[in-house]
């Protein structure tokens, strides 16, 4: 895709992305920042959805990514056919271990034009999650907590 192909090769525009069979759209969250584009499956960008508040940029020691002190902002996610969902951090890595990985992390819902739907909220970290919705009526996270003792975590909630 010729926009993401000029880009500065740089691991502040690393970032997920997820394909809508049923929409055929493209949607890609960066990592390191709060935005979201939206794109038809040719590449061409539809919308960018940039969330407030924005998130600073990356931040820098002698030249080079620092990882650790730098707000992680989507880091994951997934698609059904009536929406997408994408986790939102929020959180340095530093602050993360800090606090033994409880800290307030949400997952945000939106419909495939960019519209919100849901939000939901989380008190820990989760490394990865999936989804499971049956019929539109339920949908369950399954996410993975860097717990050995409680390695997953399941949250339901109905729909309204």
């Amino acid at each position: 895709i010729e926009k993401y192909d000029k880009r500065n090769k740089s691991i502040a525009y690393a970032g997920v992305l997820t394909i809508g069979e049923k929409s055929k759209k493209m949607i890609y969250a960066y990592r390191y920042m709060r935005r979201i584009d939206i794109m038809n499956l040719d590449g061409t960008l539809i919308k960018s959805i940039i969330r407030k508040p924005e998130v600073a940029l990356t931040k820098m020691i002698n030249g080079n990514f620092d990882i650790e002190n730098s707000t992680l902002c989507y880091w994951d996610i997934r698609a059904t056919n009536n929406s997408f969902f994408v986790y939102y951090i929020g959180h340095s890595g530093k602050d993360i271990y800090k606090n033994n990985f409880h800290v307030q992390c949400f997952i945000e819902e939106y419909d495939w034009n960019g519209n919100p739907l849901n939000l939901y909220s989380f008190n820990r970290y989760i490394s990865k999650f999936e989804i499971y919705q049956k019929q539109d009526v339920a949908v369950t996270f399954i996410g993975n907590l860097q717990d050995d003792e409680n390695p997953l975590i399941f949250y339901s909630l109905e729909k309204k």
